[in-house]
């Protein structure tokens, strides 16, 4: 599976902002952006015992 990551200017009206909201990095942005325009729904830092997944 190849992706193409890039910035996108608008962010998804159907995605709350909150989720895009909360990333720190750049890589994340750009992932959840990759991830969003292809049809999946992004959870980000969710809470997994002890650990936080960022995406």
């Amino acid at each position: 599976m190849d992706f193409t990551f890039h910035e996108i200017g608008e962010k998804p009206k159907d995605v709350p902002l909150t989720e895009y909201s909360k990333l720190g990095s750049p890589i994340e942005r750009r992932l959840y952006n990759a991830l969003v325009m292809h049809g999946y729904y992004v959870q980000t830092q969710v809470i997994f015992g002890s650990y936080r997944i960022n995406l």
